[in-house]
This record gives C-alpha cells, sequence and structure tokens, in this order.
C-alpha cells in the first residue's frame, strides 16, 4: 500500500533519523510509525498494547481500567452476526497498537497524525483480508456509539445526545477485566471470528 502524499516528508529523512524512529514491538519486530510495512503487523502486538491501553484517556470512576482491547471486543459483538464484521469491529481500533490513543481534540489539531493513524488502520484492514464497504462503515459507526453509549453509562462519564434507553448489557457479560485478561478475550474473539471465516 503506498504512503500518502501527505507523508512522503517522513521519508525524506536521514538514515540516523530512521534509525531513531524505530520501536520494538512486544514480540520483538521493529516497527515505523512513518515507513509501516505489512510484515510489521502482529496481531499478539496489538493485543498485548491495546490491552494496556485505558478507555476514556484513563478519566473513569473505577479502580482498574477499561482497556481498548476489551472496547474492541464489544464492539465487534455488537456488529451483527456477519464475521466480516465483526473482524472489523474488533480491529477498527488496531492502530492504537503500534501508535498511541490520542483524545479527540489533540487529534482534531494535529492532522499529520491523523494521517499516519488512518493509512496504518487500512494497511491492517487490508493484512487481514478486510474490504471495507460503506455499509460497513455506517454498521461500525452505529457499534462504536452504542459501546460508548454504554461506558459512558458505566463510568458516569457526560456524553451529548445519550440514548440512556439502550440496554446492551447482555452483550458484555464480563464486567471490567485486567490486561491480561482483556487480552486473552481479544485473542479469543479473534481466532473465532477467524474460524467461522475459514470454515464457511
Amino acid at each position: 500500500m503506498q504512503l500518502p502524499q501527505s507523508l512522503q516528508k517522513y521519508q525524506d529523512v536521514s538514515p540516523e533519523e530512521k534509525d531513531r524512529r524505530l520501536i520494538k514491538g512486544a514480540t520483538g519486530t521493529f516497527y515505523d510509525v512513518f515507513n509501516f510495512r505489512p510484515w510489521m503487523i502482529s496481531l499478539h502486538d496489538i493485543a498485548t498494547s491495546l490491552s494496556k491501553k485505558c478507555r476514556w484517556n484513563g478519566m473513569i470512576n473505577i479502580d482498574g481500567i477499561f482497556t481498548i482491547a476489551q472496547h474492541s471486543v464489544y464492539v465487534s459483538r455488537s456488529m451483527g452476526s456477519d464475521p466480516y464484521y465483526r473482524l472489523m469491529g474488533l480491529l477498527h481500533d488496531a492502530s492504537e497498537g503500534p501508535m498511541v490513543d490520542m483524545i479527540t481534540p489533540m487529534k482534531r489539531a494535529l492532522p499529520d497524525f491523523v494521517h499516519v493513524e488512518d493509512h496504518i488502520q487500512a494497511m491492517i484492514y487490508t493484512h487481514f483480508d478486510l474490504s471495507i464497504t460503506p455499509a460497513m462503515e455506517k454498521a461500525l459507526h452505529v457499534a462504536d456509539r452504542l459501546c460508548l453509549e454504554w461506558e459512558a453509562n458505566q463510568f458516569e462519564r457526560e456524553w451529548e445526545d445519550m440514548q440512556t434507553d439502550r440496554k446492551i448489557f447482555d452483550v458484555f457479560p464480563e464486567g471490567c477485566l485486567d490486561s491480561s485478561q482483556s487480552k486473552k478475550l481479544f485473542i479469543a474473539e479473534f481466532n473465532a471470528i477467524m474460524a467461522e471465516i475459514l470454515t464457511r
């Protein structure tokens, strides 16, 4: 996948600068967010990172954390029965694995960050053989919003246009999991989805 034109400027740097940009993943694989390649994608690294990052910038009224990995599983479960839709839901925040989860006001102020994030996210979708359609994007928007509202209710966060009558607790039976548990849940969800895709 070709690097977007907006990111080409990051390639015109010295080899020393490129070397300083390398990040080592949990599996030992090195990657560069400004020069991301498909072979840098590791489900283990994504699951490890997302299971150690808290939603809502950590500003939630519980003693523990609510991880991006667990949020991703719940979005996946809210995407319907089609396994490709569920896989998209599971991976919709996967770019935050090699990168970080940044609050929305900061993203608005840093368009280059958004370009890098979008490029990595598109590459991850392609790597896992997902061809994203407008219908899938619409379903993701609805599922992500539904989970957002559920989280806001759970963690006493205010959110505009809350539809508090939407009850989805039966979809999310686990409660808040720690990092190790949410990583296992994320990987188990991925394996279940892939098993369904491969046996169709």
